[in-house]
């Protein structure tokens, strides 16, 4: 390192530079923190000292959350600590040390989730060789193989890292040390040394990403021979571990699949595979997975065995079918959750109520229901079944909509009082934070009020109404993110014809485009599923009403149906956000010829729109580019574009807009000028 000049500590600019945000933040990410080593250290623990937790897969998953706690804890507690420092810094040997430890961890858990596809494809595709493939000298020998491929990507990276000269200056644009940030401050051309990072890191998410997605498709083929219990299972098991796998290779492919620069939103990408992702691991994991629930249960002593007994249900269901099971005190408890009861036997000491699947539990309805033709309600499962969840989720969710609403109206107030933020932009942004209020309110003041109710009822004409305003909104708003990537083209590669180009006749005509294209997806979704005949079970797996938990529930068959959805739900998602991609390359493209400084104010100016396209569009896709299937994790995925992207947008307009900011604390003098008056 004799090559560095001097340059013995580095300045760490953080995520956010305003104090109260850092505070705010401190109290955000601290308890997320804690719930990351928690959580991850009760897998861990729980499949160590369980003996039904003893298959490869969760051998693989208790490697999986110890690297979750290590990986995590490279970068998070310094980013704590920094959020109550007036100045942040680090030494070069301890940043080079961080990067080193990042990439190891960060690759190693590529590795694994790698392998835990490939466990998956022999558990499903092989089940007969199963267990001599899967033996455990071979797990043990993928798990060391994933740590070696680890130290051997970080490897390369440090070797490149020390090869360069830091002059000055020695400020890092970021809450971490980096490569792409810190090649910025070397003294040297980074070109040869961005490519290998390119092909280190981008390509190998890419080829790692691909393999993953190939295992799956893989997979989905060979599920076509089985019956419709063995898909069922097999895509339960499939399900939390694909949502992981978006979760943290989308973020990762978006920073190291391009050359050595940086945008100003990628802190806030990086938030989602270094705090976001770890945490959510133990949730998808065990909230989806009862095997992990009854067997963390038993690791507090809080489980015995239970017999569950019903007129309605054979030996096989009530051995199969259980949720999760919850201790009472009163002796023949029964459980009023469908029009049948289910009481059960005490055994020992405790009385266990025991929560089923109900739809997979009930006869068909040709046994008792035939002639319930008339469904007035359905009843919701809800995010999670257990009563101690529902109330932390009750807390949680109240505080992020109170959020939602107060932020997105800010900026709606803040646009509409303000006369420096006139332009067609923070036009468009104003509706498209009242189109985030009202979108939300569709579907979380209802799920607030669920999580304390006993019983999740709606009736079917609310459920008709819930989906078509859910659709109405939803098709508005990407109607309104694709009016707001032409805004963006206009302005960054028109810049003297936008004022004529984008006049106010023309940004009221798009807008209310947008509305009527929200209204015409929403008919054709309404039309689609309100001529289905409904004759029971009434039962959603889900916490609002959508078309494909609908389509489950209906008499005759969908299929044809589902293909209709998937061209006007999936295909438009699609299109649009090929489109919107399209139209940002375009800009790229043209903003190669302009100085760096019109470069870094073009990409400032589109980096918080890409950010929220991404989170919007990648769920729903996820979801609705399927034919009339459900995933286990479907109710996840949705809290992301029902609840995270509208909460998200306030915060990425705002805190990443100079502007805005300013007009919103001119805002808050004259209001407090007023109320003193």
């Amino acid at each position: 390192m004799a090559n560095t000049n001097n340059v013995t500590e580095l300045i760490i600019t953080g995520l956010f530079q305003d104090p109260e945000v850092q505070r705010v933040c401190f109290v955000v990410f601290l308890p997320v923190y804690v719930a990351t080593v928690v959580g991850n250290g009760l897998i861990v623990l729980t499949v160590k000292v369980s003996k039904r937790l003893h298959s490869p897969m969760y051998f693989f998953l208790s490697y999986l959350s110890l690297v979750e706690i290590t990986y995590s804890s490279t970068v998070v507690p310094k980013f704590i600590t920094d959020l109550l420092a007036k100045i942040k810094t680090i030494s070069l040997e301890g940043c080079v040390a961080q990067i080193f430890f990042f990439h190891f961890f960060g690759v190693t858990e590529t590795f694994l989730l790698t392998v835990m596809a490939y466990d998956r494809y022999v558990a499903i595709c092989k089940p007969l060789h199963y267990t001599t493939i899967m033996s455990r000298p071979v797990c043990h020998r993928l798990v060391a193989g994933s740590w070696l491929g680890g130290f051997f990507h970080s490897m390369v990276q440090i070797v490149v890292t020390l090869q360069l000269s830091f002059c000055g200056p020695n400020v890092i644009d970021h809450y971490f040390c980096d490569l792409h940030p810190l090649f910025k401050l070397a003294c040297a051309d980074t070109s040869v040394e961005g490519l290998i990072v390119l092909v280190n890191s981008g390509l190998f998410s890419i080829f790692s990403f691909l393999l993953l997605v190939s295992s799956y498709v893989v997979i989905l083929v060979n599920l076509r021979n089985h019956s419709a219990e063995g898909r069922r299972k097999a895509l339960s098991t499939c399900a939390s571990h694909i949502t992981v796998v978006m979760l943290f290779f989308g973020p990762a492919i978006f920073l190291y699949m391009r050359p050595p620069s940086t945008f100003t939103e990628d802190k806030l990408v990086a938030v989602f595979y270094t705090v976001v992702t770890p945490m959510l691991n133990p949730i998808i994991y065990t909230l989806r997975n009862a095997e992990v629930r009854i067997a963390m249960r038993r690791l507090w002593g809080e489980v015995d065995p239970v017999v569950l007994s019903s007129p309605f249900l054979s030996p096989r269901l009530q051995e199969e079918q259980i949720l999760y099971l919850e201790t009472s005190e009163r002796q023949g408890l029964w459980l009023i959750a469908w029009p049948y009861c289910f009481q059960t036997e005490k055994l020992g000491d405790l009385h266990d109520l025991v929560a089923v699947t109900l739809p997979k539990l009930l006869p068909s309805s040709g046994d008792f229901m035939a002639d319930t033709r008339n469904v007035t309600e359905f009843i919701f499962l809800g995010l999670s079944p257990n009563r101690d969840v529902q109330k932390v989720c009750f807390v949680i969710f109240l505080l992020l909509y109170t959020a939602i609403v107060l932020g997105n109206l800010l900026i709606v107030l803040t646009v509409m009082t303000s006369r420096s933020l006139g332009s067609p932009m923070y036009f468009f942004l104003s509706y498209l934070s009242f189109v985030e209020i009202c979108y939300s309110s569709t579907t979380v003041p209802k799920l607030i009020s669920d999580l304390l109710a006993e019983r999740k009822a709606i009736s079917f004409w609310g459920c008709m109404t819930q989906l078509s305003f859910i659709h109405f909104f939803a098709g508005t708003e990407i109607f309104l993110l694709t009016v707001m990537a032409y805004d963006r083209y206009v302005a960054i590669c028109k810049p003297l014809n936008y004022t004529t180009i984008m006049n106010r006749q023309v940004c009221a005509v798009l807008v209310g485009v947008a509305w009527a294209g929200g209204v015409v997806h929403s008919l054709a979704q309404i039309l689609l599923i309100f001529r289905l005949p409904f004759c029971g079970p009434n039962v959603i797996d889900h916490y609002f009403c959508d078309v494909l938990p609908l389509l489950r529930l209906a008499c005759s068959d969908t299929f044809l149906i589902g293909l209709l959805i998937v061209a006007n739900g999936g295909t438009l998602s699609v299109i649009s956000f090929v489109v919107l991609v399209a139209s940002y390359v375009v800009i790229l493209l043209h903003v190669k010829n302009q100085s760096s400084e019109g470069r870094r104010k073009a990409l400032s100016t589109c980096g918080s729109h890409i950010t929220v396209v991404t989170l919007f569009f990648g769920p729903c896709i996820f979801i609705y580019l399927r034919t009339s299937t459900t995933l286990p994790a479907d109710k996840m995925v949705a809290v992301f574009y029902t609840v995270i992207t509208p909460l998200l947008n306030p915060v990425i307009y705002s805190f990443r807009n100079a502007e805005v900011k300013k007009a919103m604390r001119r805002l808050w003098i004259r209001t407090m000028k007023l109320g003193e008056k």
